[in-house]
């Protein structure tokens, strides 16, 4: 995505495949303000933002892009899940995982990094893929590292075929 606000809006506008007058209509707001907003012929207050920010479902911190392309502070916090102000949270992703025994749990975060598991999790990894966390800790990069995942699977099919 491009750096300026009407760019940005416009790709969001595209990915959801939405005409600037179905955008309008969603938003409630005129198809000629949709433009003027995609030209730079206007500027986006926070609301409008927010507004078709949630029309077009755009995720959090994408929002804080477009809030930053239109030269507005940032809408939301980016905070990491052990900072002490996200202990409730914390608190009860772990509860959550610790309900999901005796099966597998894990937390990802949205570019796949595993942030948290539950004891059968790493007990199923531990057995299955042995070492396969010392590799990396993105869930993808390890599926498909040759190292890991896939190494330890095409192992077990070789061995469970020749038998």
């Amino acid at each position: 995505m491009k750096n300026g606000f009407g760019d940005q809006l416009r790709e969001w506008r595209n990915l959801r495949k939405k005409s600037q007058l179905e955008l309008a209509l969603d938003a409630e707001i005129s198809s000629k303000h949709i433009r003027f907003l995609e030209t730079g012929r206007a500027n986006p207050s926070k609301e409008m933002i927010h507004r078709l920010s949630d029309v077009l479902d755009i995720p959090f911190r994408e929002r804080n892009l477009l809030m930053l392309g239109a030269g507005l502070s940032p809408s939301y916090c980016d905070q990491k899940i052990d900072d002490p102000a996200m202990k409730s949270v914390s608190d009860a992703i772990h509860f959550i995982l610790k309900q999901q025994e005796p099966y597998p749990a894990i937390l990802i975060n949205s570019i796949w990094n595993v942030l948290r598991l539950n004891h059968s999790a790493k007990d199923l990894f531990a057995i299955l893929f042995p070492g396969s966390f010392m590799i990396c800790q993105n869930l993808l990069e390890l599926i498909f590292h040759l190292d890991g995942f896939r190494k330890e699977t095409m192992s077990h099919l070789a061995s469970a075929v020749g038998n």
